[in-house]
């Protein structure tokens, strides 16, 4: 197979999954998992180290460096492991987290409703 078609799979199977469902209110984000991180390490951070601009500034490079490593490793882990077992697995858990990242029908629901509301208070 070709390699393109290989890597367009996911990206289009997440595409049409987000347009058919959008996303739904009892399926947890992945992006709440990730502000749990961020709060988890904050506070762990922010007891190490001095509570001045330079401590604060040290601080906000570790979180940075701790949340985008661990938001690549995780996702890069997991399809690793899934393709290793088998290739089909991992178009599958791929086309999963393409989905998961798409909010097209999700964001135009919401932007309606937003619009909506300020035609009718106007």
């Amino acid at each position: 197979m070709n390699y393109l078609f290989q890597m367009m799979i996911p990206v289009v199977a997440g595409i049409f999954l987000d347009l058919l469902w959008g996303d739904p209110r009892w399926l947890y984000h992945p992006v709440r998992l990730i502000g749990h991180l961020i709060t988890w390490s904050e506070k762990i951070i922010r007891s190490c180290l001095p509570k001045n601009k330079a401590g604060e500034r040290i601080g906000g490079v570790i979180l940075v460096l701790i949340v985008v490593s661990v938001s690549a490793a995780v996702p890069f882990g997991i399809l690793f492991a899934a393709y290793h077992y088998h290739f089909w697995l991992g178009i599958v858990i791929e086309s999963f987290m393409c989905y998961q990242i798409l909010a097209a029908r999700s964001l135009q629901k919401e932007s309606d409703l937003v619009y909506l509301a300020l035609k009718n208070e106007g």
